[in-house]
Formats: C-alpha cells, sequence, structure tokens
C-alpha cells in the first residue's frame, strides 16, 4: 500500500500534519470552518486535489479566475496522479 493510501486508511490528513482528516483539512473541506492563513488555505487546497474535491478547489479560486477553470481537466489530473 502506498504511503499516502496509508495514511488514509488509518484517516490522516494528507498535508502531512499527522492529525485526524476531520480535524484537520477536513473542517475546511466541507466548508464548516474557513483556513485561517495562507499555509493551511494552500494544505487544504492540497488535500482537495487528493481527494479529487474540485468544489473545494473551484470555491476557493478567485471569483474572477473561475470562469477560467477547467474542473474536467483538473479533475481528471487529480485522479491520474500518484
Amino acid at each position: 500500500m502506498m504511503c499516502l493510501d496509508m495514511m488514509m486508511a488509518n484517516n490522516r490528513c494528507p498535508c502531512g500534519s499527522d492529525r485526524d482528516f476531520e480535524i484537520c483539512c477536513g473542517r475546511y473541506l466541507s466548508l464548516s470552518a474557513c483556513a485561517p492563513d495562507a499555509v493551511q488555505l494552500m494544505r487544504s487546497r492540497y488535500v482537495a486535489y487528493v481527494r479529487a474535491d474540485m468544489d473545494y478547489l473551484s470555491y476557493t479560486t478567485m471569483p474572477v479566475q473561475r470562469a477560467g477553470l477547467d474542473l474536467a481537466a483538473m479533475h481528471a489530473w487529480a485522479t491520474e496522479s500518484q
């Protein structure tokens, strides 16, 4: 099993914090909290790519740039990457 697969099986956050997903980036991806700073935002966006959560990636993209997002291509990249 790959390292990332092991982390997710143990419900560890893929951002590398070694914390439980739900109390780490999970709360940001579920939109129950906002990332408090740029570092946590970028960690949560990384996790969104790992989980292929295009809704979160779109939501956290500046509104003026959302129209230019190719969510299908982003999803394909996220699901094909290891």
